[in-house]
């Protein structure tokens, strides 16, 4: 919680005449001065904004719980930011007498012949009493300095939040292909989906022609969402390019992009699988690096490819990437994609896939129509990305 103060901590300090602060800034909480332990900061302040309590300069009678700090928080002024993040100061107990005209402790029932009556005091010699558990008290514009201090705050985040909402469709567009290649004796479809709470999250798809004439098709999603996903996706689909260019096929190709990930992205976590197509032979090459099972239909059937499957991204430092090979013949088609089309919440993993399955088997042959089925088929949630390509022989 230490370290150099910050501009923004001089500003929060210098603000309120107080004797500590708090800042908790997207999650991460800074203590400035004398203040609670960091530990009881956010469950005090929250109480004190649940009760409506902005300021109070007897934080102990509105939050019980909280006597015991009356050496830094008797005092409390709070206001929220956004996400539940906060700006709080705290005021240590300051000891007042206060004078009065008479004990006011003191009876003020008389016994007389006919019983117990009220009388006034006997005596109004002035008579002090020592207050505790009470902070100077917080002044009207200290309270609107505070607001206002929030309201900039949140109006600084909104714009950040804009902001990186558009560095990252930029991204995004970089990583989606605005038009898919045309490669001759081949009939290619693909569909991305963001999810709806994230502008892009870790899906990506490519299409890679390679020397020799053959086709790599490729899905791959990394762990997480927003700027930070989008900046990872777009690195391991450019390593992955290069790779599948110089490796001896896809699963050699997925062993150096693996070493990559780990010696330069540590601590990231990735799927992605390539199928490699021989537009003349219809031999494909499946490699897998953690990700869901391409699904190959024939013959009225459709089958997950369950061979050339290896560990995900950045588990291992060294695994080895085996290969599962197939033929696409006649009316075949081999279908890739991510788990925001398959993952049904309480229904499970398994009955997406074996949803899929049976939409796939069912679809028409083309592969842009076979897309537009499953997607109405399976009507997947907008809560995650969702990826999916086709891909036939013509």
């Amino acid at each position: 919680m230490g370290g150099a103060l910050t501009e923004q901590d001089v500003t929060v300090l210098d603000l309120v005449p107080a004797a500590g602060a708090a800042i908790r800034l997207d999650g991460q909480l800074r203590l400035l001065g004398d203040t609670p332990p960091a530990q009881r900061v956010p469950e005090l302040v929250a109480a004190l904004l649940a009760a409506g309590a902005t300021a109070t300069d007897a934080a102990a009678r509105v939050v019980p719980a909280a006597k015991d700090l009356s050496d830094t928080a008797s005092g409390v002024l709070a206001v929220p930011l956004s996400g539940g993040d906060f700006l709080a100061w705290f005021r240590p107990e300051t000891l007042r007498e206060v004078t009065w005209g008479g004990n006011p402790y003191a009876s003020k029932v008389a016994q007389t012949d006919d019983g117990p009556r009220l009388s006034p005091r006997r005596s109004f010699a002035a008579w002090s009493e020592t207050v505790r558990g009470t902070s100077a008290p917080w002044r009207e514009h200290e309270v609107a300095a505070a607001r206002a201090l929030a309201a900039l705050l949140t109006a600084a985040a909104l714009n950040r939040s804009e902001e990186d909402n558009r560095l990252v469709g930029a991204l995004q567009r970089t990583l989606l292909l605005q038009e898919l290649p045309r490669v001759p004796g081949v009939a290619l479809a693909a569909r991305y989906r963001p999810s709806a709470e994230d502008v892009v999250g870790g899906d990506w798809y490519d299409l890679v022609p390679l020397p020799g004439g053959t086709l790599a098709v490729v899905v791959g999603d990394v762990a997480g969402h927003g700027l930070a996903a989008a900046s990872v996706t777009a690195q391991l689909r450019h390593a992955l390019r290069a790779q599948l260019l110089r490796a001896a096929g896809p699963a050699a190709a997925l062993e150096l992009l693996n070493e990559m990930t780990s010696a330069l992205l540590p601590g990231e976590l990735a799927t992605v699988v390539v199928a490699e197509l021989d537009p003349g032979t219809g031999d494909v090459v499946v490699a897998s690096a953690g990700h869901l099972p391409v699904l190959h239909a024939h013959d009225g059937t459709a089958e997950y490819v369950m061979g050339g499957r290896g560990p995900a991204l950045g588990v291992l430092d060294r695994p080895t990437y085996a290969e599962a090979r197939l033929t696409l013949a006649g009316d075949d088609r081999l279908l890739l994609f991510s788990d925001g089309l398959v993952e049904r919440g309480r229904g499970g993993l398994q009955r997406g896939l074996d949803a899929l399955r049976e939409a796939v088997a069912a679809g028409p042959a083309g592969a842009e129509p076979l897309l537009d089925a499953v997607l109405a088929s399976l009507a997947p949630p907008d809560a995650d990305d969702v990826t999916v390509l086709a891909l036939a022989r013509t």
